[in-house]
């Protein structure tokens, strides 16, 4: 793969983990938002959103990863 499709493709995935944590961290805020304002939230909506944000952090990890055994 040439050097400018390999940053491309870096570029991409990085691009896509970005809005993943974002959409994580919305649901984060909200659940957040719900608890300080009283109400009640269902842990399972927390817990799916901490399971959420393991795997994509473990992708942000792989994809560091992938491009340090590209650089070596």
């Amino acid at each position: 793969m040439h050097t400018n499709d390999r940053l491309d493709a870096a570029i991409d995935e990085l691009a896509a983990l970005r809005t993943q944590v974002a959409r994580v961290g919305n649901n984060v805020n909200q659940i957040a938002r719900l608890h300080n304002a009283g109400g009640q939230f269902r842990p399972a909506e927390l817990l799916h959103a901490l399971t959420v944000l393991h795997r994509v952090l473990a992708r942000v990890d792989e994809a560091a990863d992938a491009q340090v055994r590209r650089r070596a």
